[in-house]
């Protein structure tokens, strides 16, 4: 008999659930990485350090972290993080990705995230799990000056922000 699971994300997926996961979630289009990076480096952002949130087993964490000198993948799942480390990744100066466990909520209480040390700050098909009010903060304590959020998801009419002081468009 299987007992459902309370919690509808997949913070309390298995190890083996989270490589399923892993190897069937497909990678992003260039183009979004193309418009994100673009977008940070006209409005002056810097490429040294970013911090995927929600980041699962770390898919989009390794297709950004080759823009970046330092690269975090940040998830509130054990298995996913688990799945990430043995998956690896590398930075655009060959340094190892770290993987941490942690939420959306509190990820300046980090160790690897102090305040003002991230130049991007990704949130790849996550954002709906998290308490906005508690991330902007987080953004506020956490982002450099002229660092970026960049945010994405698939159009739905079950997830809308209502639009934050400092968000700007690319566009």
């Amino acid at each position: 008999m299987t007992v459902p699971n309370s919690d509808p994300t997949f913070r309390n997926y298995t190890s083996k659930q989270a490589a399923t996961y892993a190897a069937h979630r497909l990678s992003y289009p260039a183009k979004l990485y193309e418009t994100v990076i673009n977008h940070h480096e006209k409005t002056g952002g810097q490429f040294n350090r970013v911090l995927d949130l929600g980041c699962g087993p770390g898919n989009a964490t390794r297709d950004i972290a080759g823009y970046f000198e330092e690269a975090i993948g940040c998830d509130a799942g054990e298995a996913m993080i688990g799945t990430a480390r043995e998956m690896g990744g590398k930075t655009k100066i060959g340094k190892d990705i770290v993987w941490v466990i942690g939420s959306g909520e509190k990820f300046t209480g980090l160790e690897e995230v102090g305040e003002g040390t991230l130049d991007l700050i990704t949130v790849a098909m996550a954002v709906h799990w998290f308490d906005m009010d508690k991330f902007w903060a987080q953004v506020a304590k956490a982002l450099k000056p002229g660092g970026t959020v960049a945010l994405w998801t698939r159009g739905s009419t079950l997830c809308s922000f209502p639009p934050h002081p400092l968000h700007k468009s690319p566009h």
